[in-house]
């Protein structure tokens, strides 16, 4: 450590953290500058960077109140509780109390911590606090406000007016065309671009001095076969040539686990892997799973459980008992477990070593954060702890992966593990993949695709990707949920006929043309 470490050396033990800390005591706060941005890879110490620098902002009383802001309530609680550990007590409000407060005041409260959503609840009561006190506002994982719109305009309303914005992130990716709020500069076409960092952490930075594992990206790739009404026909997971509607329902058809064999074999490579961590190097070595939706979750469960002889956690986000399952995770020896999106984000696990992404999201955001889940070094452990994330070898994937190889040979000095060139699918002896015949009914031709688990025209595709872009209650759904809803009303005449009195409104706002 450098000879700056004196400032909070039993919260920011980290070169990176230091580095960013003089810049905010020496030149942020004396200004008048109100933004801060820092970038920090998963495992860079985001949290503990933050935390000391709230306390370098109250020792020069730089500030009358702080409010954090997170993605979720678990991520909430864990702030409250990081923090307390260092003397900073931050409050949490319900909504209702909140509002009070502004009749009432905040009496000796340092701190408030809430979520994206919440905000979205009260931000006038921010807005009120920024207008009559100093705020000094800490954004976690700021991103999310890119892609979740209502979260982006509240955090703007409610703390256009602070005097300190420090905004975090560690995938400062948007998956839409969103505004990041405070951190974009406009350019001369009328578009926007996100602002340089003020304090950066990379995650070739973090392989290079051990904070982090280099993870590597086994491609797991297949020849998806379907035989139907218009014969027999073939396609790679890779396949260049193929459009990306038809690229669509080859992977679909891959990741159902009921038409096709892909998704067991992913996992059988990704177990290999597991099972020779767990017995070489780390005994409490776990394995992450990644699915596209609860059911399907649910139904690799199922199939792990036939791989393996053993049955999976698994964690998804409408049953109650979820956040006690990953604690127990946490601290346990299972050997693996099943989400869909609470391992996202936030959620510390180092003993995760290997992870089967075996979803439909394409974002490079998404991605970035499901590596994030394996890559905690554990000072524990000897040697250098290679993580895996089992991909299949679909072209969106493996250009994310590029960059994230390309950035860690850029920076990190170690040996990157061997490949072998002559297998960059994985699966030992090279040549082509593996055929896997997708089992289905006769319809699953090249008019159609699989959503949910079941074939839907490519009519009724076009007919829900119109809805998702007309209608706001449906922005929230991708097209494929859609499809499959409408492909079920149309062979249930009750909900059929519910889902009609829903839309019949709205003939007349789309040139009479009947949903």
């Amino acid at each position: 450590m450098q000879n700056n470490a004196e400032i909070y050396p039993d919260i920011a033990d980290r070169e990176w953290q230091q580095e960013g800390l003089l810049k905010i005591r020496d030149e942020w706060i004396k200004s008048e500058e109100v933004d801060f941005f820092t970038m920090a890879c998963p495992g860079a110490g985001k949290t503990r960077f933050a935390i000391s620098a709230i306390k370098l902002a109250f020792d020069v009383k730089a500030f009358d109140l702080v409010v954090v802001v997170a993605p979720r309530e678990t991520l909430r609680t864990q702030w409250a509780a990081e923090a307390g550990k260092y003397g900073i007590a931050l409050m949490h409000y319900s909504s209702d109390d909140l509002r009070e407060s502004i009749i009432e005041g905040l009496q000796g409260i340092t701190g408030i911590v809430t979520t994206y959503q919440q905000l979205c609840n009260t931000y006038e009561v921010f807005e009120h606090w920024c207008e009559s006190l100093r705020v000094m506002l800490v954004s976690d994982e700021i991103h999310h406000c890119a892609n979740e719109k209502k979260w982006g305009e509240s955090l703007e309303i409610g703390f256009r007016n602070a005097r300190l914005r420090l905004s975090l992130s560690g995938t400062p990716f948007r998956s839409d065309e969103g505004r990041i709020p405070f951190l974009m500069e406009p350019l001369s076409n009328g578009g926007y671009r996100l602002r340089k960092y003020d304090a950066e952490y990379s995650y070739g930075r973090a392989c290079n001095e051990r904070v982090c594992r280099v993870m590597t990206f086994p491609r797991i790739n297949a020849r998806i076969q379907f035989e139907d009404d218009h014969g027999v026909w073939t396609h790679r997971l890779d396949e260049p040539l193929l459009e990306d509607k038809e690229r669509n329902r080859v992977y679909r058809a891959a990741l159902n686990p009921d038409a096709c064999e892909f998704s067991r074999v992913l996992l059988e490579k990704a177990w290999e892997k597991t099972t020779e961590i767990r017995e070489k190097e780390q005994p409490d070595a776990a394995l992450l799973v990644i699915a596209r939706d609860q059911g399907h979750a649910k139904r690799l469960q199922e199939l792990l459980h036939v791989v393996t002889g053993k049955k999976a956690e698994l964690v998804i986000s409408d049953e109650p008992k979820s956040q006690s399952r990953i604690a127990r995770f946490k601290s346990g020896k299972a050997p693996a477990i099943i989400s869909v999106q609470m391992f996202a984000e936030g959620v510390d696990a180092p003993r995760i070593r290997v992870i089967a992404f075996l979803t439909a999201v394409k974002t490079e955001m998404w991605f970035r954060q499901i590596v994030g889940r394996a890559v905690r070094m554990q000072d524990h452990v000897a040697g250098d702890q290679w993580a895996y994330m089992f991909i299949p070898k679909i072209p969106a994937f493996e250009e994310m992966a590029r960059r994230i190889e390309e950035e860690i040979s850029y920076e990190i000095k170690a040996k990157l593990p061997p490949t072998d060139p002559d297998d960059p699918s994985g699966f030992g002896g090279g040549g082509q993949p593996p055929l896997l015949i997708v089992h289905g009914s006769d319809d699953e031709g090249l008019a159609g695709f699989i959503a949910m688990g079941h074939v839907v025209e490519e009519q009724m595709h076009e007919l829900a990707m119109e809805m998702v872009d007309s209608d706001p209650v449906l922005k929230r759904f991708t097209p494929e949920y859609v499809a499959a809803v409408l492909r079920f009303a149309a062979s249930n005449p009750q909900f059929r006929t519910r889902f009609e009195d829903y839309y019949a409104s709205k003939e007349e706002q789309d040139n009479g043309q009947p949903y």
